[in-house]
């Protein structure tokens, strides 16, 4: 401040008209210089060029401490305990069941029976006979061959279909890393634009209090503020919904955030085999055609051993041993259409699996045709924002070189807004563009994920 006063008193031995221009330029300087923070503030947008990175909105809770993993160590905790793993492996375990029961057909019946007798006639003779009966069918392998080949392919199939969601929850993993990198990406130029919105607006509100700036200027950059900030906050809560459906998905029991890597797909895509939904389909194909086999296999006698034994287990009783033996053949003449019907039902079964088989081939080549032409599109979008953000780098700084004079420069500040908004554009692309090539993975192939060997 003395400078400015001594300058006053070397210039006024000059001219009023000097002077008077002078005057106004100290006048302007007195204003600016007695806001020494919003001063610094200035000078750091306009020569320097770097806005100055301070974390006012914290991207996560500071009451949790949140563990990082990365890639690897995600997939092993998902593989051990997420939910999203339960429902496949309680349907393999039914489908083994099921099998189990068609088998247990094939083997004899024993069983263990205690008959009370009481003659009608004369009700003071009754008596209580234990017996153990032996019943074997020797057609029963015959009968259930294919019915148990049926209940095996869907053993397979609940088996592929456990794969196909370990498969998605691999993918969805590295979904979830994509978009913690996306997220945390953006919340950092969210900040650095909130940082410099904030530091503008307290330089056009004194610019504003002596009628440097019209009103409409001032309202306009507090709309932009009001809504970096809702931006902010939006992220803010996006990124830690995120991180609560990472620890949903990985079955974590402690807090756990994706580690902040740069991610490609190339270790995903040593993982690729045939896409399990399309094996899984025609696996279903295979089992509805055993199915009509064992439909339409002609109805076979029953041949029967049946054994029955009695003996007395207290000296009381009054009755002998008996041992008994009969074989009986029998053959079904009339089954009232139910065979008809098995075939109908099956028929209709194979051509629904049929159907839903060639529709998922053909759906996923349409798909896979329509996410390859998306993936050229956002590259070529890409190559555009790069240009973009080229271009108004270029610009900015032109203008940092002709305007360095002044403590903010308007049109500084319009190119460093516009400049931010084309950085974010440059990374929701990119996101946009990395999802698109998870997808058309997803549609393409299945991954490997059956255990944590593999992932090492």
């Amino acid at each position: 401040m003395p400078v400015l006063f001594l300058l006053e008193e070397i210039l006024s031995s000059f001219s009023k008209k000097t002077w008077s221009l002078f005057r106004r330029i100290i006048t302007r300087c007195r204003i600016y210089f007695e806001l020494d923070k919003i001063l610094k503030i200035s000078l750091n947008l306009i020569i320097i060029g770097v806005i100055p990175f301070q974390v006012v909105i914290s991207p996560l809770p500071v009451d949790k401490i949140y563990k990082e993993v990365s890639i690897d160590e995600a997939l092993e905790l998902a593989l051990k305990g997420s939910p999203l793993l339960v429902q496949p492996l309680i349907e393999v375990n039914k489908a083994k069941l099921g099998l189990s029961s068609v088998k247990s057909k094939n083997y004899p019946q024993l069983s263990l029976s205690l008959r009370h007798f009481i003659d009608i006639f004369n009700l003071d003779e009754q008596r209580t006979v234990p017996s153990v009966d032996f019943n074997y069918d020797f057609f029963s392998f015959i009968k259930n061959k294919y019915e148990a080949q049926y209940y095996s392919k869907l053993v397979d199939i609940s088996v592929t279909n456990q794969k196909l969601r370990q498969s998605l929850l691999l993918s969805s993993v590295y979904q979830e890393f994509i978009n913690y990198n996306f997220l945390s990406d953006t919340l950092d130029l969210l900040l650095q634009e909130r940082e410099m919105l904030h530091a503008t607006q307290e330089i056009l509100e004194v610019k504003r209090k002596y009628d440097l700036i019209s009103l409409s200027t001032l309202l306009e950059n507090s709309v932009l503020v009001k809504k970096c900030d809702q931006a902010v906050f939006k992220t803010r809560d996006e990124l830690q919904s995120l991180i609560d459906r990472f620890n949903y998905i990985t079955g974590s029991d402690k807090p756990v955030r994706p580690e902040k890597v740069s991610l490609d797909f190339s270790r995903l895509s040593s993982r690729q085999i045939s896409d399990f939904a399309e094996v899984m389909a025609k696996q279903n194909v295979d089992a509805t055609k055993l199915l009509l086999k064992g439909a339409k296999m002609p109805t076979l006698p029953s041949l029967q051993l049946d054994t029955y034994s009695t003996f007395p287990v207290l000296k009381e009783m009054s009755f002998m041993k008996s041992f008994w033996i009969s074989v009986t053949l029998s053959y079904i003449i009339y089954d009232r259409g139910e065979r008809k019907r098995r075939i109908a039902s099956a028929l209709t079964s194979l051509k629904e699996a049929e159907y839903e088989y060639e529709k998922i081939k053909n759906e996923k080549l349409a798909e896979v045709k329509m996410l390859e032409g998306d993936v050229e599109d956002m590259r070529r979008q890409i190559d555009i924002n790069k240009t973009e953000i080229m271009a108004l780098e270029a610009k900015l700084e032109e203008a940092k070189l002709e305007e360095t004079i002044q403590l903010f420069p308007e049109r500084t500040y319009s190119l460093k807004i516009n400049l931010f908004d084309r950085k974010l554009a440059y990374l929701r692309n990119n996101l946009a563009l990395l999802l698109i090539q998870l997808d058309l993975m997803n549609k393409k192939y299945s991954f490997i994920a059956e255990s944590s060997s593999e992932l090492k």
